[in-house]
């Protein structure tokens, strides 16, 4: 069983600092009003961990509690944002992952869902809430279930929870839903898919326009033949030998000046 949440804010929740992406702008940037969802993700208990961490996304976020035992938490990143090729920054570059911000109302919520599900976090006050992408994490057969180790440490994060706050908690349980592995996977192999297909549809456009811009360039030096052309017509009746001289002529003889092998 999985466990899904819904974060809504009215301000833009995750930006790459001093990006020029849509939506990872400034805040200041962005309508007060629009309102941003998330989908986090959990496993109802350890066994879930495994399939969670076998079949998300490798660019969403993971969350847990430092040195302590607590549920997987998985921040869904959007199909715009997994789709981001910002130069040097995440997800485009998993070692950019430090300087990649996540909006502090979405992370207090992440920070919150995660202490809560800890059996001693969330009766103590000031843990550290750490996460990292999914693609940093480690695991293999000889592990115990629901373990795992950092591909590079550099790129685990931390945040300190001094409290719980019920308010933000109850808020993320209005929207829980529950879903079978099974559809947990497919929703997940969807997005992979949509992300395919915007990657791919956004490299069309990109090859459109530059067919675009080819086509107008031909176009322009046909109408510049088609110029030099009524021009030298106009010479040659002036001059019988002008056209001898032409752009045309000149280029059809140079070939037989040549050798026709290379």
């Amino acid at each position: 069983m999985v466990y899904y949440f819904l974060s809504k804010t009215k301000s833009l929740l995750l930006s790459n600092k001093k990006s020029s992406s849509p939506f990872s702008a400034d805040e200041e940037d962005v309508e007060p009003q629009q309102t941003i969802e998330h989908t986090i993700f959990m496993g109802k208990d350890k066994f879930e961990n495994d399939h969670l961490l076998k079949h998300s996304h490798p660019k969403n976020i993971w969350f847990h509690v430092d040195n302590l035992s607590s549920a997987h938490v998985y921040l869904q990143l959007t199909s715009e944002e997994l789709c981001s090729n910002i130069p040097n920054s995440y997800p485009s570059n998993l070692s950019s992952f430090p300087s990649f911000h996540i909006n502090e109302t979405l992370l207090n919520q992440l920070a919150q869902l995660t202490k809560s599900n800890s059996i001693k976090g969330n009766k103590i006050n000031n843990v550290t809430i750490i996460y990292t992408p999914v693609e940093n994490l480690h695991h293999d057969g000889t592990m115990d279930v629901g373990t795992v180790s950092y591909k590079n440490p550099k790129l685990v994060r931390r945040v300190h929870v001094p409290k719980k706050e019920n308010a933000i908690l109850n808020a993320l349980k209005k929207t829980q839903q529950e879903v079978s592995m099974d559809v947990f996977i497919a929703d997940q192999e969807s997005i992979k898919k949509q992300v395919k297909n915007m990657e791919k549809s956004g490299m069309l456009k990109q090859l459109d326009k530059w067919a675009m811009q080819e086509q107008e360039q031909r176009l322009e030096e046909e109408e510049e033949a088609k110029g030099r052309k009524k021009k030298g017509g106009r010479k040659l009746k002036g001059d019988p030998y002008a056209d001898l001289f032409t752009e045309e002529n000149v280029a059809s003889s140079r070939g037989f000046d040549e050798d026709d092998f290379w």
